[in-house]
């Protein structure tokens, strides 16, 4: 079907995928396409001989600079190139190459806000990915990762700073009396999370109302009705200054609401949620929030601290025991891990 394409002329992304399965091919315009936009955009970059160099075509080399780029977020103004180009630096000249066409790829997906082809490579990289990624856990009814439920039935469940991941989390079991809205700020994620949503509601109809939102997390505006759940996962780690305007939306919950905040089984991002939110959670727990703990059954599943905004305002020694156990553990590990490290 692909060939029959490319012999009746090119097709957008869009019209081709309305007639392409769910069979882990993305729709055969969109490689052509996002390569055609950035080389013209950018003639002597070497982004499509590296991608040539590791057999790959150039929207999925693209496409995987620009995910990875997502993943590894550091502070304002620095990417983490280690993580972004798929070779180790050990293989020097090679390396380079590939970091000045990840280079590339970044600098022109920077300037999607003001640049029309630019916006569009980014669409196409995302809805490419998003679809190969739907794809693949479609035909394996991957439902592993599930949003932890809410507690109250109606009312809004926000995620923020959700990231692809958000992908599969829509795919899971969902409340349907509940609408869930996943924000985040990138373009590349805010198209992959709506091409996830289309391809959804196209091959099984939506579970419940789902809304992808772009915007700055710590700038959002209070809802004109209560949330039921706020979830973060590790956002503390790569969204600067975010305590506060976590604390600000806390008060947004309505009674008996709650607000997740989500690990990995990772000491590092425990002793930055100590850090970062420490203040946060005490505070909360001083004015009667309660604490509850879940590290997960298995080694893949998240662990999860449940903050649940109360009805009263009297302490709960219970969860300030819990709060306190779980970040004294925390750190004589991380304590631990570090002498070993170390040699002493």
């Amino acid at each position: 079907m692909a060939q029959a394409q490319r012999l009746a002329g090119p097709a957008t992304y869009e019209e081709s995928a309305l007639t392409t399965g769910f069979d882990g091919e993305a729709p055969s315009a969109a490689p052509d396409e996002a390569e055609t936009i950035f080389a013209r955009a950018n003639p002597n970059s070497p982004a499509l001989k590296a991608a040539g160099m590791l057999g790959l075509r150039f929207s999925d080399f693209a496409g995987g600079v620009v995910k990875s780029d997502v993943f590894s977020q550091l502070e304002p103004g620095k990417r983490d190139y280690e993580h972004i180009v798929p070779v180790p630096p050990s293989t020097g000249l090679l390396w380079r190459m590939l970091k000045e066409a990840a280079e590339n790829i970044l600098d022109f997906a920077d300037r999607a806000d003001h640049d029309p082809a630019s916006a569009r490579f980014v669409d196409l990289l995302a809805k490419q990915g998003a679809f190969q990624d739907f794809a693949a856990a479609w035909r394996q009814r991957d439902l592993s990762h599930q949003l932890p439920a809410s507690p109250l039935e109606r009312g809004e469940y926000w995620d923020l700073a959700a990231g692809p991941n958000a992908a599969h989390l829509m795919m899971g079991r969902l409340n349907p009396k509940l609408t869930y809205k996943f924000f985040d700020s990138s373009p590349y994620v805010i198209e992959y999370l709506n091409e996830t949503k289309r391809m959804l509601a196209s091959a099984a109809g939506a579970a419940a109302p789902i809304e992808i939102v772009r915007a700055d997390v710590r700038q959002l505006a209070r809802p004109p009705t209560p949330i039921a759940v706020l979830r973060s996962k590790n956002v503390w780690s790569y969204v600067q200054n975010f305590a506060g305007p976590l604390e600000r939306m806390t008060q947004w919950l309505a009674p008996g609401g709650v607000l997740l905040l989500q690990t990995d089984k990772s000491l590092g991002q425990k002793i930055n949620l100590i850090d970062k939110l420490g203040p946060v959670v005490e505070r909360l727990l001083a004015s009667g929030w309660t604490l509850n703990f879940d590290a997960g059954r298995h080694e893949r599943d998240l662990e999860t601290l449940t903050l649940t905004r109360p009805t009263a305002s009297a302490p709960d020694p219970a969860s300030l025991a819990r709060w306190r156990r779980y970040a004294d553990d925390a750190k004589q590990k991380y304590d631990e891990a570090l002498r070993r490290y170390r040699g002493y």
